[in-house]
This record gives C-alpha cells, sequence and structure tokens, in this order.
C-alpha cells in the first residue's frame, strides 16, 4: 500500500517521502530500511519528517505498526489520513491478546485529532478516514471521527452512510495480471493475488481523497512491475 500510495502521488507530479518496512525514499532518493524494524524510533522518524520536510515533499507516507503505536513512536506526528487495511489474530504474544491488539490499532484513528502542536504549526487539514469495508472489525476504525470517511470494497456495492465508496467490480486475473473496474475506470496491475486488489483500492482511496483522477492513478499503477521485497521470485 505504502509503495502504490508513493506512486500514485509521485504520478500526480508531487513530491512524497516513504517510509515501509522495505525501504525510505525522499524524492527521488532511496535506501533500504536495515532497522530491523517497520516503524523507526522517534528521533529517527522525526528526523525523517524534517529532512523529507527540507526537501519539499508535500506528503509523507508511513506504515504504522501496532508495535510503533504501542511503544508511542506516532505521536507528536499530525496525521491527515489514516488507512485500515484488515485485522486478523497476530502479534497476540506482544499485546497480549486480540482485543488489545485491535485497541493498539485504534490508537492511530484517535491521533486524527489535531494535536495542539499542529494546530500551532500549520493550517488545519480535513481529517480522513479510510478503511477496508469487507473485513469483520472495520466497525472498530470507521466509529472514530473524521471529516471524510471512504470506504474500498470487492463486496459491498452500496455505501455505507456517511462513507464514501470505491467498489472493485468484473475482477479478472492471469498469472502476472490482474484487471477491476472502479467507477467505469478500468485499474490494471501487473501484479498477482486478490490481495493486491485490496491494497490498490486502498492507495486509489488516498489519492481519491487527495483529488487524484482515476484515470491518472491507473496509469500510475500500470507501471508498478513488481513490490520491492514482495512476492519477488529468487532464482
Amino acid at each position: 500500500v505504502v509503495e502504490m500510495t508513493a506512486r500514485i502521488l509521485r504520478g500526480a507530479n508531487h513530491k512524497v517521502a516513504s517510509l515501509s518496512s522495505i525501504c525510505f525514499r525522499i524524492g527521488e532518493k532511496s535506501y533500504p530500511n536495515e532497522l530491523k524494524m517497520t516503524m523507526p524510533g522517534r528521533f529517527q522518524l522525526q528526523k525523517f519528517l524534517s529532512t523529507a520536510r527540507k526537501n519539499h515533499c508535500r506528503y509523507a507516507v508511513i506504515e504504522v505498526t501496532s508495535e510503533g503505536i504501542k511503544q508511542c513512536r506516532h505521536r507528536f506526528i499530525d496525521f491527515d489520513n489514516a488507512v485500515f487495511t484488515n485485522l486478523s489474530p497476530e502479534h497476540i504474544e506482544r499485546h497480549g491478546s486480540f482485543a488489545n491488539y485491535r485497541k493498539t490499532k485504534e490508537k492511530l484513528f484517535q491521533s486524527l485529532s489535531p494535536s495542539w502542536f499542529g494546530s500551532l504549526t500549520r493550517k488545519k487539514q480535513p481529517k480522513i478516514i479510510i478503511v477496508n469495508l469487507d473485513d469483520q472489525y472495520v466497525h472498530s476504525f470507521l466509529r472514530f471521527k473524521a471529516e471524510r470517511k471512504i470506504g474500498f470494497s470487492i463486496k459491498a456495492s452500496s455505501p455505507k452512510k456517511n462513507t464514501e465508496l470505491l467498489f472493485a467490480g468484473k475482477i479478472s486475473s492471469s498469472p502476472g495480471q490482474i484487471t477491476f473496474f472502479v467507477n467505469e475506470q478500468e485499474i490494471r496491475l501487473n501484479l498477482d493475488g486478490l490481495f493486491n486488489v485490496y491494497n490498490a483500492l486502498a492507495a486509489l482511496a488516498i489519492g481519491w481523497s487527495q483529488g487524484i483522477d482515476l484515470k491518472s492513478m491507473e496509469q500510475s499503477l500500470a507501471l508498478i512491475e513488481k513490490v520491492p521485497g514482495r512476492m519477488e521470485i529468487v532464482v
């Protein structure tokens, strides 16, 4: 999702910084994440964001983990968007129970409330929640306040109350390629796996929230031949 989102934003001529378990990127410069953690500590994370700002990046896309939230690494970041992809029983040994794991994830959505620091340092931006409507735990994340809520789905063709919908229909796949339609716009992925339809929908919803048209986003996604470190063939 981080890689797809960054590609979409760059395709719309924005300068972008991105941070994931695979790599760090600021503008055109990238380097591998060798920290053995997806989300760096607060000092390194704030340094990354500061460098991105000095390099005139318009957007920062950050992979936020439950471990990062548990250790408060997300603190003091004035998030505009929060994206919920899915939830499954994992990391129980760290959080003690699935309920605790879910509650930890929810703290990212709680953090959409503007911080006092953010309100002093920049103009107020609309807060946006983006969620996978097909996940059974989606209501836990939709309940938080936001100016806009956008849901994505391959099952629900009608929107929920007060929630915009990006619906993927007419999904077809062959080895190395997936096609589907969103609002009559064909989306082509040079990737495998139904999960990548969900990943693409999440990225499309982020781009949609920023006013990027579907045709432009389709062109960006079609250029992705692979996601580094994800389902790459090793010979």
